[in-house]
């Protein structure tokens, strides 16, 4: 009998502490996740903000990181948007054929099928987005974590080239003005400027300790 209430208590005991255990994992990772929201601010004696790198933040750097960041939006933006597209391509009327499983009919626009041209553009939102994630992580590793430069140019490139070009056809050949390549292309000259801002001040900067830090939720 005693042996068998030894048992029972050692059972207990395990079970209750599987719930400490278990509490004290989910308390941790709520705290863990709470942190990721936080965002952490620090600034100089003087309240000029300093970055992740413990550089100052210059006006060149804000910009640069700024528009970082607006890439990060715009691919939010521009992947709801392709999910738009893609969905309306359905919705035009047109018919897929039996064997060659081409979409064929429906409504028209410059000679052109309004479907095809929804998918057409779902596509190139689609790559911009993922050249746009890519765009952010590569810049601001090479903002911050001093990484190569070289990513942070492929990207930009993939901004420029090919929202010119899809501008360029989309106005010469369905007489549209396209206002996704217009903004991406926009936005791909001005982080040629911008990164090359940043990196000629680089050399000059100098570390400078933290005096103040807000944490934001």
């Amino acid at each position: 009998m005693s042996s068998q209430n030894d048992a029972a208590t050692v059972k207990v005991a395990q079970k209750s502490q599987k719930k400490k255990r278990a509490k004290a994992a989910r308390e941790s990772a709520r705290a863990a996740e709470a942190k990721k929201r936080q965002i952490v601010l620090r600034y100089a004696e003087d309240g000029t903000r300093i970055g992740d790198d413990g550089y100052p933040m210059t006006k060149a750097r804000k910009r640069l990181h700024y528009t970082y960041n607006a890439l990060f939006f715009l691919m939010c933006g521009f992947f709801v948007i392709a999910a738009i597209c893609m969905i309306n391509s359905y919705f035009q009327n047109q018919t897929i054929t039996e064997w060659e499983l081409k979409w064929v009919g429906g409504n028209m626009f410059n000679g052109f099928s309004v479907g095809t041209l929804l998918r057409i553009e779902s596509l190139f939102l689609l790559f911009m987005t993922a050249v746009f994630l890519f765009a952010n992580q590569k810049g601001m590793a090479w903002m911050y974590d001093r990484k190569p430069k070289k990513p942070v140019k492929v990207t930009i490139m993939l901004m420029v080239i090919p929202s010119a070009l899809y501008f360029i056809g989309c106005a010469v050949l369905v007489n549209v003005i396209e206002p996704v390549s217009l903004v991406t292309f926009i936005l791909g000259m001005l982080l040629i400027k911008f990164v090359a801002d940043v990196e000629r001040e680089k050399g000059s900067l100098k570390k400078v300790p933290v005096a103040r830090v807000v944490v934001k939720k």
